[in-house]
């Protein structure tokens, strides 16, 4: 059983199916927590750092979402 939204689960399939609009609205509805969390885990980091930082955690997703199960962890 998935520890996520229906709704999440059927976008993160969308992504693994290579979904452009899929990708976009992951990164619109989960950047903003994203870019928090960063600049609490390093609060000496500059303000203009956090978007490329939040930009390689959307890319190490890219490359790992096919690995991610949705019984094991929430996404979230």
């Amino acid at each position: 059983m998935s520890r996520n939204p229906p709704d999440l689960d059927r976008l993160i399939e969308r992504c693994r199916d290579a979904d452009e609009q899929a990708w976009a609205q992951l990164f619109q509805e989960f950047s903003a927590q994203v870019a928090r969390w960063v600049a609490r885990v390093d609060h000496w980091l500059r303000g203009e750092d956090i978007p490329d930082l939040v930009d390689e955690v959307f890319i190490k997703i890219c490359r790992t979402l096919s690995h991610y199960n949705a019984e094991l962890c929430s996404f979230r």
